[in-house]
């Protein structure tokens, strides 16, 4: 009975190894994978279109898209890409919480020897003309939200420093 247990075993053990096929690798272009873009007004969304191409000889499987940013979405449109053929990538930045430069990083993972592979894009987000006050308007707004402490100042009441004096 022990003998025909150990003899079960191994024979298990020998299909699950025998079963798994290697992973084989191929390889993969990125169009353009450093861009520049044109600046857009804080709050607009840049939509990204990433062509890759499978340079190899087997299939090529995109398994994962990782932004180096949450203001990037990134979607697999093809993720089983054959070879010669191309797949895509959509990707679409978020503007809302940035101004300024923003460079943002993009890690594609696939079945390839180098696994790994990176887009970079650039781009520059501006206010909103008609969104952003200048100095008067917040000065003026600073004078209007403290009226009642201006009036208190003048007319010589007490008022609480946040300093002290000798």
């Amino acid at each position: 009975m022990k003998t025909l247990c150990i003899f079960l075993g191994f024979t298990s053990l020998l299909y699950i190894i025998g079963c798994k096929t290697p992973t084989q690798n191929t390889s993969l272009e990125i169009e353009d994978s450093v861009r520049t873009y044109l600046p857009i007004l804080q709050g607009d969304k840049q939509d990204i279109i990433v062509k890759v191409k499978n340079t190899g000889k087997t299939p090529l499987k995109l398994e994962d898209v990782l932004p180096s940013c949450a203001c990037t979405d990134a979607r697999i449109l093809n993720s089983l890409i054959p070879p010669g053929k191309f797949g895509y990538i959509q990707m679409k930045f978020d503007s809302n919480k940035n101004i300024g430069y923003a460079g943002i990083y993009t890690t594609i993972v696939a079945n390839t020897a180098q696994r790994y592979h990176t887009l970079f894009f650039e781009i520059n987000v501006v206010p909103d003309a008609n969104k952003t006050l200048d100095y008067e308007e917040i000065y003026r707004d600073n004078l209007m939200a403290n009226k009642f402490y201006l009036r208190e100042a003048t007319r010589g009441m007490s008022i609480n420093k946040d300093y002290k004096t000798n």
